[in-house]
């Protein structure tokens, strides 16, 4: 009798502790989850200004203000590529600002609405490869069926990333005075840019087509 009650108790001490084993692996995973999502959330705070552009596409940023110089948040900003009619529709954030990422280079037409405000609307904005084009727009209060056009022009200080890009234009290109048309030659033109070419016949290469990013 002695031995079964031994063997009872056992049994209860073992499902016990293997209860307690699982509970412990539960509050790590719980732990574990806790820190992923910690991680993400700091992750997506930094997005917005690490993929605000790359090597082949710009970006749009700015602030949405009404007449007395107040912040305007939750107005929806909607950014349209003038040669292909591709849209893009961002809105406002608490502070008034807002940002467009990854914009392939082009002209564009921004339009700003929300209710209680007058839309505006901003024309032939032109967007750079490794640039934000910065335009701050202020509304006006009345109907959304109202229109105001912008004429103000989108600031040229960089200031949300320190990369370096030139957008160099055919007409510049068939006006620059090369003899060959050497793309190394072309592409020292940009700020930042060293390339070696001492024999502009040898197309594409130079003189071994030394070249490179300055530090």
């Amino acid at each position: 009798m002695k031995a079964r009650q031994s063997v009872t108790i056992r049994s209860r001490e073992i499902r016990e502790s293997i209860a307690a084993t699982l509970v412990s692996k539960k509050d790590l995973s719980a732990r574990k989850l806790a820190v992923f999502a910690v991680v993400l959330q700091m992750l997506l705070m930094l997005a917005p200004s690490t993929l605000a552009q790359n090597a082949s596409t710009g970006a749009l940023a700015g602030e949405v203000t009404d007449s007395t110089r107040a912040v305007v948040p939750d107005v929806k900003v909607t950014v349209t590529n003038e040669a292909t009619g591709e849209k893009r529709e961002v809105m406002s954030q608490h502070d008034g600002s807002y940002s467009v990422p990854l914009l392939p280079p082009g002209s564009y037409r921004v339009e700003f609405s929300r209710t209680g405000f007058k839309g505006a609307v901003k024309s032939g904005l032109q967007i750079n490869v490794t640039e934000t084009a910065r335009l701050n727009v202020q509304l006006a209060v009345g109907a959304v069926q109202e229109e105001v056009t912008v004429t103000a022009e989108a600031q040229l200080m960089q200031t949300e990333s320190s990369a370096l890009g030139t957008v160099t234009t055919g007409e510049q290109i068939t006006s620059l005075p090369l003899v060959s048309r050497n793309i190394n030659q072309i592409t020292a033109l940009n700020p930042g840019v060293a390339a070696n070419v001492t024999d502009s016949r040898d197309l594409g290469r130079g003189n071994g087509g030394n070249g490179g990013i300055l530090p």
